[in-house]
């Protein structure tokens, strides 16, 4: 009699180990398989990535840059590629912190659902788990953020357990998961640290009294860490070692709505669209959400869409803000999954994921393709050249990621070229100016003029929105010059992508843009005649 509980929990835990290697495998082999298809993975910020580990490696060509350290929120990844990019190179490195990235994410998402949902509907649920482990921030190449969201949600499962029972061996787990959260991004760790206080609010007497005498102490180092990483934000603002509170409004409950997809689930362009079988999850979450699961509570579910949704898109260096709670939002929903399916759902859910993933597998050759056609003026370009890379049309063939914004960052890889976009106006990343750059170099402002000044016609669209009814073609004209006139001095190399003809003819005459390679262009300083 006394052997059959003991029998049934060895039992269960059997059942529960075989669909975590199960779930956790599938997802991994769907996600990973494109990382070997191209040398270097199409991530969108990578190549930034690649130019800061470059500059950390040869400071003594790169004079205008410092060292902001490695101990600090946002980290992750530089410290990997810096460590193991000296011995294997960086595009191995990068491949090896991705593939990392979605082992974790394989073995974290499955475990959360598992916790709080229950075998029968994590099976449900772990359906549509195929879109999150390959997901948006991936492609983004913000891979920090990708690898800090299933650690952090690791964390609330080692939180409820010890709220259960106390050891010293889940104390430990907390202290070093909530290391490693703010390690890889600080934000992760903020909102979690949210649902925690959630959870203690909303729960009863006996429970919030265990919270607080099993799991307060273990929190206590991670939130110090998250602390100090805000406040240490805040002070840079202040002292205005970043270029300026930039703040980007409230976008409207459509977009709202697709970026639920777009920003999370979306894959690279449309191949992998199937990503869209998410929002099965979000039916679920409406028609369940009073289910009072444990940190994923009705008051949880609906402050974090409170959040997402009056959060700006942007603030300060901290881009994609609101977009940052979609994963703990779309884990909400999946943890309400039913407890079973029609055997033709779970057969349509499967093949959504198969054409995920090979939608992935096109998308990362055909962006390959753009890659190499990006570096197609590379072998004109001398060493240590004094580089300006102008990339006017960066999405190519990506639908929901721009991979050739910051594909300038490997010829400073390759030929240790100026670095003039590279991530350096806060502390926040791996180097910062040794002194704060002119206005218009600074990689923000460089940023907003390929895109605002890219074309005429666009131009003008913007100056008549403003009120300008004549003269267009003069002020574009006018406003190039002013331009060139204080990056010209700067620069002997111009990398000009998909630029159009209206701007090429407003390239000094001090240039020779006749090297063209598709539509990539390369113009050269013309040598000035010995009197």
């Amino acid at each position: 009699m006394t052997d059959a509980p003991s029998f049934a929990t060895s039992s269960e835990e059997n059942l529960n180990r075989k669909f975590l290697q199960r779930t956790g495998w599938w997802l991994f082999v769907l996600s990973v398989w494109p990382l070997f298809l191209t040398p270097v993975p199409p991530f969108q910020d990578l190549p930034n990535h690649f130019a800061s580990v470059t500059v950390l490696t040869h400071p003594d060509l790169y004079p205008e840059f410092s060292s902001s350290g490695f101990l600090k929120t946002n980290s992750a990844l530089f410290l990997w590629l810096f460590v193991v990019g000296k011995s294997l190179g960086l595009p191995i490195a990068a491949k090896l912190f991705a593939a990392l990235t979605i082992a974790i994410s394989a073995y974290g998402y499955p475990k959360t659902l598992l916790h709080f949902a229950g075998r029968s509907r994590a099976s449900v649920g772990g359906l549509l788990l195929f879109p999150m482990c390959h997901n948006w921030f991936l492609s983004m190449g913000m891979l920090d953020y990708a690898l800090a969201v299933p650690v952090s949600l690791l964390l609330l499962v080692a939180v409820d357990r010890i709220v259960t029972e106390w050891s010293w061996k889940r104390a430990t787990v907390i202290i070093v998961t909530s290391f490693v959260t703010w390690y890889a991004h600080v934000f992760a760790l903020l909102i979690v640290g949210w649902l925690v206080l959630v959870e203690f609010l909303r729960s009863n007497g006996e429970r919030r009294a265990a919270m607080v005498r099993r799991a307060f102490v273990p929190l206590l180092p991670g939130g110090i860490l998250a602390l100090h990483a805000c406040v240490s934000h805040m002070i840079e603002q202040r002292a205005g070692l970043d270029s300026g509170l930039r703040f980007n409004g409230f976008l409207p409950t459509w977009e709202l709505a697709y970026h639920l997809w777009a920003e999370w689930a979306c894959g690279l362009t449309l191949l992998s669209s199937s990503g869209v079988v998410l929002y099965l999850a979000a039916v679920w979450a409406v028609k369940r959400w009073r289910q009072a699961v444990p940190f994923f509570s009705p008051w949880a579910l609906s402050t974090m869409v409170v959040f997402y949704a009056l959060l700006p898109y942007m603030v300060t260096n901290w881009f994609h803000m609101n977009s940052r709670f979609i994963p703990f939002l779309w884990m909400a929903c999946l943890v309400r999954a039913p407890d079973s399916l029609p055997v033709w759902w779970r057969r349509a859910m499967v093949g959504c994921a198969v054409t995920f993933s090979l939608g992935l597998g096109i998308d990362y050759v055909r962006l390959e393709r753009e890659r190499r056609e990006f570096l197609g003026v590379l072998d004109s370009i001398p060493k240590r050249a004094r580089l300006l890379p102008l990339v006017f049309y960066p999405k190519g063939e990506s639908d929901h990621t721009r991979p050739l914004l910051h594909a300038w960052g490997y010829y400073v890889s390759e030929k240790f070229t100026t670095a003039p976009m590279l991530f350096a106006h806060s502390r926040s990343f791996p180097v910062v100016y040794v002194r704060a750059p002119l206005p218009q170099l600074n990689h923000l402002a460089l940023e907003a003029m390929e895109y605002n000044m890219r074309s005429a016609d666009e131009w003008c669209v913007q100056l008549r929105y403003k009120g300008l009814i004549s003269g267009c073609a003069e002020v574009f004209a006018d406003a190039w010059h002013s331009v060139w006139r204080a990056l010209e001095p700067e620069f002997d190399y111009l990398l000009l992508w998909d630029v159009r003809e209206d701007v090429r003819r407003l390239i000094p005459k001090s240039y020779d843009c006749s090297l063209r390679r598709q539509r990539a262009t390369l113009c050269v300083r013309r040598k000035v005649p010995m009197p």
